[in-house]
């Protein structure tokens, strides 16, 4: 799926060779994701093929923390994105994810969404937001 631009696994290892941290950029079609994109103001023609990229699994070692890794990350999904003709870069994060919330409110991106969740989901895993950025 790769080489068709439809998935890539991005990493970084620090400066001893250590897996520090990764991410996954594919292509999405879930159509509630893309209709919250769309009434976005500048957002219309971003999703007007029925696609977004969208970036998933994010992490980075808690040792590596505080060194630009999540940034440089973010900024690898989104030229990952461009190259394969995208123009927004889409992404759930949870509200009580401070620490990413902040990567990706300073790499630009703003909410765009609260998805409703069952009261047991928002009770196990809190409430997810989702956040999107031109690119």
């Amino acid at each position: 799926m790769a080489s068709r631009g439809r998935f890539a696994a991005l990493v970084m290892d620090d400066a001893t060779g250590a897996l520090a941290g990764a991410c996954e950029v594919s292509i999405m079609r879930d159509a509630d994701v893309l209709e919250a994109i769309g009434r976005r103001r500048g957002f219309e023609r971003a999703v007007a093929r029925g696609e977004y990229a969208y970036v998933s699994c994010a992490a980075v070692r808690a040792e590596a923390r505080g060194r630009g890794i999540g940034t440089a990350l973010v900024r690898a999904s989104e030229a990952t994105a461009r190259a394969w003709g995208f123009r927004c870069v889409a992404l759930h994060v949870y509200e009580s994810n401070v620490g990413a919330r902040r990567v990706y409110e300073r790499a630009g991106y703003e909410v765009c969404d609260r998805p409703r969740r069952t009261w047991s989901e928002t009770l196990r895993n809190g409430q997810k937001l989702l956040m999107v950025r031109a690119v």
